[in-house]
C-alpha cells in the first residue's frame, strides 16, 4: 500500500484545525455489562481527549430533552430487547444525520412498550390491550371450503372443543387440519360475515407442531385483491394479533390498481378469510402437517397504539433480518485502525450486518459506503462477515448519519480491552467526521479501444459540494484540536510505479480535485495498459485514519482466437470440445436485506456496484467447481462499465456468462432498442466470455384475467382464420359469445363443446410468440452473429403446471432459441416430478432434434423466518432438491444446470433465502450436494439412444400439459437411463 509508505513523493501540506467535539453518550440501563462497559471506554476516550457521559434509556422516551443530531455520538449496549419509544427516539436522531454504535447482542430483536409497570413486546402488548370481537362464535367443518393442490378427501378438516390457556374452564369452538403429505398448499376458506365488527386488527388463537411451524393468514377483498400474512406457530396454544402492515399484498390476484406504495389490507371490504399451508409463504418440509385454529376475531385500536407500533429500518441494525449470525476462525482489522495489542480475541459467536458497497470509484451516487472495521474470516480464509463495522449515510432521509457495530454477544471478549479499544477508535472517526465516501476513478474497468485522446480523472469534492462527486470527505475537523489534517492520493500501474502522486491539506485542496492522468492516442501504447491501482488516504498527524484503493482495470481487443460457445447433438461445444454448463444465477451478496428495491434490481448500476464483493463472491463460485454464472443487465446500466467490469472478472476465473438483457414486457421479449444497446455498448460480438443471450425473463401468458390483455388480437386473429366470428363459431360447433374474453379458465382446463375453440386460441398464442421471438432473434444475429440465443420459461417444460396458468410452452418457440431452457421449481421436490424432466428433454427432441436441453434455475427456500434460528428440515429439504435435480439431469443428459442462486440469506420482498452457502459462507447441507456433483456435472454421460416416436395431442384443452397426460405411462413405460422414446406433437399445427 502505497499510502502508508509516506514517500516524500506524497506532498502533504499539514495544517492546523479545530473542532469543537459533541456529545458521546452511553445510554444505559444500569446493568453491571454496561457500567464496566462505560467504565473502560471512559479511560479510553479520555485519552483520546473524548469526554463520556451516561445516561439512562427510559430518558430516551423524553424527546424534549435529548440533544440529538451531528455530533451526538450515541453508544448502546444490552439492545435486544428494547423500548420502542427510546426506538423511536434513535430513528430521529440518525434522521438529524447523528451517529450510533452498538454493541453487544443483535439490536432491537423485541420491542417493548410499557404498560402497567410491566415491559412487554409488540404482540405481547398488543394482546394485552385489544379485546376482539370474534367472527365466528362457532367454527363449523361446513362452513369451510378446502382448496388443495390435492384435490377433495385428502386432507382431513375437523371440528372440536377446546380450553384454551387464558380461559382454563370456558370449552371454545377450534378446527383441526391434518394433513398426510403437503406438496404445495392446503387452506380453508371461511366467507366473511355481511357486516364486519369495527377494527383493523386481526386476532386468533393457533398451535402447531414440532414440524409444522408456519400459518398463512389471508384476506381476500371483493375487488380481487389478496394480502397474506404469516406467523411463528408453537405446540403449544398462542393467541396472535396481527396489523394491517403484517398483511403482504400477494400479486396473484385479479385486482387492478392495488399493492401499491400504501396501499394495505382493508377489513371493511374482505370477502373472506383463508387460513393455511403454502409454500410460497410457509414453506415447510414436505411430509404430514397439522394445525389448530380457534377464536379469529377482529379488534379495534385502542390508546395510543398505533402511535406505539414502530415501523421504518436501520441498515445492517434493525429489523433482525439485515443482520446474521458467524462463527469467525480469525480476525482482521482494517487500514486506519491501530491494533495495539497481540491480537483480537476471537469471539466463538458473533453477528454481522450485510455487506454494501465501500467507497471505491467516484461519482457512483450511493446512498451509504459500508466500511468493514473489524472482517471476520473462515477456516479456509474466505471472509465470513465483519464483527465491527460503520456505515455512512447519504441517503436523503438520514443523510450524514453514521451508525456502526461490535456485533460480539460475549460480554467477556466484548469487554477486553482490545475490543474496546476498536469501540473507542470507531467512536473517535464517527465524532471526528473525517471519512471519504467515495475515492477513485469514474469506471473500474475501461475499453481501451475507448480511451483514445482521453484522460483518466480520479480526484474528489469535500462536504461543501454534493456527495454525488469525486469523493466526497465527511470533514467537521480533526480529533484533537490543533491537529494536522491531510490527503494523499497515488495511481500506480501494474509494477508499482507511481503515475500520479497527490497529496494536499483540508484548506489547500480545491472544492474539485482530479489527478489527471494522460494517455496517447497510440494504439500500441493502450493495448501495452496494465492494471492501475488508486489509493487515497487521511491523515491526522501523520496517522493514516481513513483508506480506500481501487484497482483500475482496462479491457483489451482478444489476442488470442476468440472460442465462442456452439451448440449441435444436445451439447454445447467450445470448438471440437464438448462443453457442460454448471453454473448458478449470480447477484452480488451485497444485496441482501436490501430493502431497496432499484439498487438490489439495478445491482451493476454505480450505486450497487462493488467490484470487491463481486470478486470475493465469483471467486467462492469458482472454488465450488461452477464454470458459468448467469446475471442480468438492464439496457439502461451500460453508460457505466460495470457489466464490462462484470465480464473481464469472469473471463479471468474461466467463468462463462448467459446474459440475460433486460428489460422484457411479459411474455414478449427483449425489444431491438434493448438488444442494440446492450449488445453495442459492451462490443458483445468480441466477448467469447459470453455464452449466449436470455432474452425473456420467466414469460407466461397467463391465466383468464391476464389473457384480456390479447382479446383484440386474438378477435382479429380469428377473423384472419376463419374470415367472420360466425363462421369460427360454425367451425368450432359451438359460440363463445364474448370471444374477446374467451377462453375462461375452466375452458382451458376442462374438456367441453369449446374444445376446437380453446385449440384455435392455443394456436392464435403460438403464432405470436413464435412471431416475436423469431424477430428477436433476428435482431440480436445482425449485430452479433457469434453467440447462442434463448430465454428461461419458467414452468413452460413442466407438465405438473396448471394448464390454464399458460406459461410459454417450447412449441412456439423452438424455431427462435438455440437451446432450451425450461426451470426445475415444480419438478425438484420428490424423485418422481424430477423424472418429468425425462419427458421435456424428449418432447424437445421431437420439436427440434439436436437442441440442448438446460435446467435453467432450480433451488428451494430455506427461510424459516430468522437467519439466528434455521430450520434444519427446511436445510434437507433445499439439499434433497438439488440432488433430485442433478440426477434427472444425468440421466436425461441435460446440457446445463443453473441454480437459484449464489448469496444466502434474507432476500426483502420474497421473504425467502435461496442462497447456495450460509451468509457467513460456511456450507449448508446442499453445498456438499453440490461439492460431491460438482466434477461429474460438468462432464456429458454417454449420449442417450433415440427410440421410435410416440405421438400425442398437444392441442387440446390443455396443451403441453395435456400431452403428458396422455402419453406418459407408455413414455416411462419404454423409457430408460440411457434411452427414451421421441415424444412428437400430433394435430393440427400452428399456421407459419
Amino acid at each position: 500500500m502505497h499510502l502508508l509508505k509516506r514517500s516524500a513523493a506524497g506532498a502533504a501540506v499539514m495544517i492546523c484545525c479545530a473542532l469543537t467535539m459533541g456529545d458521546v453518550t452511553l445510554w444505559t440501563t444500569g446493568s453491571d455489562l454496561e457500567t464496566t462497559i462505560g467504565e473502560k471506554l471512559t479511560g479510553q476516550l479520555r485519552d483520546r481527549d473524548i469526554e463520556l457521559r451516561t445516561v439512562a434509556v427510559r430518558d430516551l422516551a423524553a424527546t424534549g430533552a435529548v440533544e440529538s443530531g451531528r455530533g451526538h455520538t450515541w453508544v448502546l449496549t444490552e439492545t435486544s430487547r428494547f423500548p420502542a419509544e427510546a426506538f423511536a427516539t434513535v430513528q430521529r436522531h440518525l434522521a438529524a444525520g447523528g451517529e450510533l454504535l452498538i454493541l453487544g447482542d443483535s439490536p432491537f430483536e423485541q420491542l417493548t412498550f410499557p404498560d402497567n409497570g410491566q415491559w412487554l413486546t409488540q404482540q405481547e402488548y398488543l394482546q394485552e390491550v385489544t379485546n376482539s370481537t370474534i367472527l365466528y362464535p362457532t367454527l363449523k367443518v361446513e362452513d369451510c371450503a378446502l382448496t388443495t393442490d390435492f384435490g377433495e378427501g385428502k386432507n382431513l378438516l375437523t371440528s372440536h372443543t377446546v380450553f384454551l390457556p387464558h380461559l382454563t374452564s370456558v370449552e371454545k369452538s377450534a378446527l383441526r387440519m391434518q394433513i398426510p403429505e403437503l406438496h404445495f398448499w392446503c387452506t380453508f376458506r371461511i366467507p366473511a360475515p355481511k357486516i364486519m365488527p369495527t377494527g383493523d386488527l386481526t386476532a386468533f388463537w393457533a398451535k402447531g407442531t414440532t414440524s409444522t411451524k408456519k400459518l398463512a393468514i389471508e384476506w381476500a377483498e371483493h375487488d380481487g385483491s389478496r394480502w397474506i400474512a404469516t406467523v411463528d406457530l408453537a405446540p403449544e396454544w398462542r393467541y396472535y394479533v396481527l396489523v394491517p402492515e403484517d398483511f403482504k399484498f400477494w400479486v396473484d390476484n385479479t385486482s387492478r390498481g392495488r399493492g401499491g406504495s400504501g396501499d394495505k389490507v382493508n377489513l371493511k371490504n374482505v370477502s373472506g378469510i383463508a387460513v393455511g399451508l403454502a409454500q410460497s409463504h410457509t414453506r415447510l418440509s414436505e411430509g404430514p402437517h397439522e394445525f389448530w385454529v380457534s377464536e379469529l376475531g377482529i379488534a379495534e385500536r385502542e390508546g395510543e397504539l398505533k402511535d406505539l407500533l414502530v415501523q421504518g429500518e436501520i441498515d445492517g441494525l434493525y429489523p433482525e433480518n439485515k443482520t446474521y449470525p458467524m462463527r469467525p476462525e480469525s480476525l482482521k482489522i482494517r487500514a486506519g485502525y491501530t491494533n495495539p495489542f497481540k491480537s483480537l480475541p476471537i469471539p466463538d459467536n458473533a453477528w454481522s450486518a450485510y455487506w454494501r458497497p465501500m467507497g471505491s470509484g467516484i461519482d457512483k451516487n450511493r446512498r451509504h459506503r459500508f466500511i468493514p472495521v473489524v472482517t471476520a474470516n473462515n477456516a479456509d480464509g474466505t471472509r465470513a462477515g465483519t464483527v465491527a463495522s460503520m456505515t455512512i449515510s447519504m441517503d436523503s432521509k438520514t443523510s450524514g448519519a453514521i451508525t456502526g457495530s461490535i456485533g460480539i454477544p460475549n460480554p467477556e471478549i466484548l469487554m477486553s480491552d482490545p475490543w474496546m479499544d476498536v469501540a473507542a477508535q470507531m467512536i473517535e472517526k464517527m465524532q471526528s467526521r473525517l471519512m471519504f465516501a467515495e475515492a477513485g476513478a469514474a469506471e473500474f474497468c475501461y475499453d481501451v479501444r475507448g480511451l483514445e485522446e482521453q484522460t483518466l480523472n480520479p480526484g474528489f469534492s469535500t462536504i461543501s459540494q454534493p456527495l454525488d462527486v469525486g469523493y466526497s470527505l465527511l470533514a467537521r475537523g480533526s480529533a484533537r484540536m490543533g491537529a494536522g489534517v491531510d490527503i494523499s492520493t497515488t495511481l500506480s500501474d501494474a509494477l508499482d510505479r507511481p503515475v500520479s502522486v497527490a497529496g494536499g491539506s483540508l484548506a489547500s485542496l480545491p472544492s474539485r480535485h482530479r489527478s489527471t492522468v494522460g494517455y496517447t492516442s497510440s494504439t500500441q501504447a493502450l493495448t501495452d495498459l496494465g492494471a492501475f491501482k488508486y489509493e487515497a488516504g487521511i491523515y491526522i498527524d501523520g496517522r493514516l485514519t481513513d483508506y480506500i484503493s481501487q484497482e483500475i482495470r482496462f479491457d483489451k481487443p482478444r489476442e488470442q482466437d476468440r472460442l465462442f460457445v456452439t451448440a449441435r447433438d444436445h451439447k454445447f461445444w467450445k470448438g471440437d470440445a464438448p462443453w457442460r454448463a454448471f453454473g448458478l444465477n449470480y447477484m452480488p451478496s451485497s444485496g441482501l436485506a436490501l430493502s431497496n428495491g432499484a439498487e438490489f434490481e439495478y445491482w451493476i448500476e454505480d450505486p450497487s456496484y462493488d467490484p470487491d464483493i463481486v470478486q470475493s463472491d465469483l471467486e467462492r463460485i469458482k472454488g465450488l467447481g461452477y464454470n458459468m454464472v448467469s446475471v442480468f443487465a438492464y439496457s439502461r446500466n451500460n453508460f457505466q462499465l460495470n457489466l464490462l467490469d462484470l465480464l473481464h472478472r469472469c473471463r479471468e476465473l474461466d467463468l462463462m456468462v448467459n446474459l440475460s438483457l433486460r428489460p422484457n414486457v411479459n411474455p414478449w421479449p427483449a425489444s431491438k432498442a434493448v438488444t442494440d444497446r446492450l449488445i453495442k455498448e459492451i462490443r458483445a460480438w468480441d466477448r467469447d466470455e459470453i455464452m449466449g443471450y436470455d432474452v425473456a425473463w420467466e414469460p407466461w401468458w397467463g391465466n383468464g384475467s391476464r389473457r384480456m390483455e390479447y382479446g383484440d388480437a386474438w378477435v382479429k386473429w380469428v377473423g384472419d382464420e376463419h374470415g367472420t366470428q360466425d363462421a369460427a363459431a360454425r367451425a368450432w360447433n359451438f359460440n363463445p359469445g364474448n370471444l374477446a374474453a374467451f377462453p375462461s379458465d375452466q375452458e382451458m382446463e376442462t374438456d367441453g363443446p369449446w374444445r376446437e375453440a380453446v385449440k384455435d386460441y392455443r394456436r392464435f398464442a403460438h403464432d405470436a410468440l413464435s412471431a416475436a421471438y423469431l424477430e428477436t432473434r433476428e435482431n440480436i444475429l445482425a449485430v452479433d452473429p457469434n453467440h447462442l440465443i434463448s430465454f428461461r420459461q419458467s414452468e413452460g417444460g413442466n407438465p405438473l403446471v396448471t394448464s390454464s396458468s399458460f406459461p410459454v410452452e417450447l412449441a412456439p418457440i423452438a424455431e427462435a432459441v438455440d437451446f432450451f431452457s425450461p426451470e426445475g421449481y415444480g419438478i425438484g421436490d420428490a424423485p418422481e416430478k424430477a423424472k418429468t424432466f425425462w419427458f421435456t428433454t424428449a418432447y424437445a427432441q421431437g420439436l427440434s432434434p439436436g437442441k440442448p436441453v438446460v435446467l435453467a434455475e432450480y433451488g428451494a427456500s430455506v427461510w424459516s423466518g430468522s437467519a439466528f434460528e434455521p430450520d434444519a428440515l427446511l436445510y434437507q429439504r433445499q439439499a434433497q432438491a438439488y440432488e433430485n435435480i442433478f440426477q434427472t439431469a444425468e440421466a436425461s443428459r441435460a446440457a446445463g444446470t443453473v441454480q437459484w442462486w449464489y448469496p444466502g440469506g434474507y432476500r426483502t420482498g420474497e421473504d425467502s433465502d435461496y442462497g447456495l452457502m450460509n451468509p457467513d459462507g460456511t456450507d449448508r447441507p446442499g453445498t456438499k450436494v453440490v461439492r460431491r456433483w460438482a466434477e461429474r456435472m460438468k462432464q456429458y454421460p454417454p449420449d442417450i439412444v433415440w427410440r421410435d416416436e410416440i405421438t400425442g395431442d398437444a392441442d387440446g384443452v390443455r396443451g403441453y400439459v395435456g400431452l403428458y397426460e396422455n402419453l406418459k405411462t407408455e413414455f416411462f413405460d419404454k423409457a430408460t437411463t440411457g434411452s427414451f422414446p421421441i415424444v412428437k406433437r400430433a394435430g393440427r399445427q400452428p399456421r407459419k
